[in-house]
């Protein structure tokens, strides 16, 4: 049993049902853009890897946003409270 299963407390065969169902996915979408561009796998693996960073590098600037909007926010709530 998986760390994230039992962590969850969702039941084991559901957590294996939907863990088939994403590598299923998987398989299908990476098997699919291999039949389809086959004669063109570097053309893809260039736009993968790049979008794979683009990804990240949205998730980080999100993220940082977010923890700066909360620390703002935290700040301001907490000078008000000494204010009054």
């Amino acid at each position: 049993m998986l760390a994230p299963d039992g962590r969850s407390g969702i039941a084991f065969h559901r957590f294996m049902t939907y863990d088939a169902l994403g590598e299923f996915t998987w398989i299908v979408l990476y098997g699919g853009l291999g039949y389809l561009f086959g004669s063109q796998w570097e053309v893809v693996s260039t736009f993968l890897s790049n979008f794979g960073g683009l990804m990240l590098g949205l998730i980080i600037l999100v993220s940082g946003v977010i923890l700066a909007t909360r620390k703002l926010r935290n700040e301001s709530s907490q000078s008000e409270m000494q204010k009054n």
